[in-house]
């Protein structure tokens, strides 16, 4: 375990596992509170930025575009 963290072959499964904890936790939201968010992809949006410990909520992106490209930073850039 500590040659795959020092050589870095374990990055892309924490990428991956964070992935997975976002679209559940969004997927969850949706299912149990299905009024907290106007849509799936807000879901995703507020998953995205509370795994991965980012949400100030000060500067957020406006377009979807803007949102797949910020969660891609956030993601890669634990």
């Amino acid at each position: 375990m500590e040659r795959a963290v020092t050589t870095g072959r374990v990055i892309p499964y924490l990428a991956a596992v964070t992935v997975a904890v976002m679209f559940g936790s969004a997927f969850f939201v949706e299912v149990f509170s299905p009024n907290s968010f106007d849509s799936f992809g807000d879901a995703l949006w507020w998953a995205a930025q509370t795994v991965t410990t980012v949400g100030y909520g000060d500067v957020v992106p406006a377009t979807d575009g803007g949102r797949v490209v910020a969660v891609f930073v956030m993601v890669f850039g634990l």
